[in-house]
């Protein structure tokens, strides 16, 4: 039981960022024993990335991803929220 309040809090967190460097969260649905999330549909990851690229990312695409992630940080702390 409390793994499930676990989970419903963090639906609720991330239920409520707006950001858009922060994947949008569509709506949540228990069903049985699970709980379905709709999510935002991510394309790729920078691993996706450095299989794509094989000689691996330049320092400006490095900068660009970490400037973003940067960004996303700065909102999420600015809302007095950690990522983990």
């Amino acid at each position: 039981m409390q793994e499930f309040r676990d989970i419903m809090k963090e639906i609720q967190f991330i239920s409520t960022l707006e950001h858009p460097n922060a994947v949008k969260h569509y709506g949540s649905y228990v069903k049985g024993q699970y709980i379905w999330m709709a999510m935002e549909f991510c394309l790729g990851s920078a691993s996706d990335l450095l299989d794509v690229f094989k000689e691996g990312l330049t320092e400006q695409d490095i900068a660009a991803i970490i400037g973003e992630t940067a960004e996303a940080l700065a909102y999420l702390h600015k809302n007095n929220k950690i990522h983990r």
